[in-house]
């Protein structure tokens, strides 16, 4: 039995490094570090661009900032995760309402989650958090 665990334990590990092995250009960057100074520029510029461009394009298509959302449940994925793991007891957090501002010039919405969880005594306990969002990544910060 603790063969098999071990074994399991293993293969998750491994999986986990390959799928970050696979997924590190994605988020790593699109600079390729073997290249020259000058190309490595442009290509830090192509880079810079193209996400400004997505920015833009984000701030027309996407103006109420609902493409963060879970369009199934409402919620933003971090917001959520960031705010369950702050409370005292993870397992009784419950989503109740996430609102969001209309973006203003600098590209940003003000997040507004509000979620229950048991309290110090066992009660009940309503909270909200704000949060500053950004439309062009769905990026946030407290």
């Amino acid at each position: 039995m603790r063969l098999a665990f071990r074994l399991i334990v293993l293969l998750v590990v491994l999986g986990g490094i390959a799928l970050f092995w696979i997924d590190r250009d994605r988020y790593g960057g699109t600079v390729d570090p073997k290249a020259s100074q000058p190309e490595r520029e442009r290509q830090a510029v192509a880079a810079a661009k193209a996400l400004e461009e997505r920015a833009r394009r984000n701030l027309v298509e996407h103006p109420d900032g609902r493409h963060c959302l879970d369009p199934a449940t409402g919620m933003h994925p971090g917001v959520t995760a960031y705010a369950r793991a702050r409370v005292r007891d993870p397992a009784s957090f419950e989503h109740v309402a996430t609102e969001l501002a209309p973006v203003n010039l600098q590209g940003q919405h003000l997040l507004k989650l509000t979620y229950r969880t048991r309290s110090e005594n066992g009660g009940p306990r309503q909270m909200s958090e704000t949060f500053v969002m950004q439309n062009s990544d769905c990026s946030f910060e407290r």
